[in-house]
């Protein structure tokens, strides 16, 4: 039950609508979604600037309804908006290699994802057979560079790090086949 504000001379107290500050949300709602990015092929790589990091319900694949655990709270998966060479891409990290693969590069990078920051993700491969027949889990490597002026949580800064290794991770899984991890 909600009580309803009333002015001092009885009449009903409009409620204030909501503060509008994710414009990207709206953006969206009415015009959709940035493509999923697609890793079809052994080795295909997606890389760009992260614009944003949601977290949403999933969706079953194939019948696109909504996903649920079996005590009723619902299934969710982060989806990352790129900036990409080929225009803006949405990542969802549903599956478990897609998420075992940010974990990782979060790790290393002792920072979550960001707006701002520089994500690579890598193709490499297919994990061992589910049972029952189901496709082969894809296997992911991914880097990640935090936007610059973020402190870390630990281990060396940014810079440190890049000086060290004199290029970036996001710029040696671009620039080679094997990833640098």
């Amino acid at each position: 039950m909600s009580v309803q504000p009333y002015n001092d001379d009885g009449a009903i107290q409009p409620v204030p609508a909501a503060v509008i500050t994710d414009y990207a949300e709206i953006d969206a709602v009415l015009m959709g979604a940035p493509p999923a990015a697609q890793f079809r092929d052994i080795g295909a790589l997606v890389t760009g600037k992260i614009q944003r990091v949601i977290l949403r319900q999933a969706t079953d694949f194939g019948t696109k309804e909504l996903k649920w655990w079996p005590d009723g709270a619902p299934v969710l998966e982060p989806v990352i908006t790129l900036d990409t060479a080929e225009g803006p891409l949405s990542l969802y990290a549903g599956s478990r290699g897609m998420r075992d693969a940010l974990k990782e590069a979060c790790r290393a990078a002792g920072i979550g994802l960001r707006p701002g920051g520089r994500l690579a993700v890598r193709y490499t491969g297919d994990g061992e057979p589910y049972k029952g027949g189901a496709n082969r889990p894809k296997v992911y490597e991914a880097a990640y560079e935090p936007p610059a002026g973020l402190p870390v949580n630990s281990g060396p800064t940014i810079a440190q790090r890049l000086e060290a290794d004199k290029a970036s991770r996001v710029t040696q899984l671009v620039q080679q086949q094997e990833p640098p991890f």
